[in-house]
């Protein structure tokens, strides 16, 4: 009984020990994903600030 007692132990062992590491996984992927959404929204802020020094402001286009 002691045997399966310690394997009870073991395998409860194990799985706190596999959901901490899929917690720290899920974590550490949507901290990615929140990296990546900034990214892009700093990458098509850069490219309205390109657009607008090419083109410059409004009121110096030509009629």
């Amino acid at each position: 009984m002691k045997e399966l007692n310690d394997w009870r132990i073991s395998c409860s062992k194990a799985n706190d020990k596999t959901g901490e590491a899929v917690s720290k996984y899920r974590s550490a992927l949507a901290s990615e994903k929140v990296n990546i959404k900034k990214l892009k929204s700093v990458t098509f802020l850069l490219s309205l600030d390109h657009l607008a020094g090419i083109f410059g402001p409004p009121d110096s286009l030509p009629d």
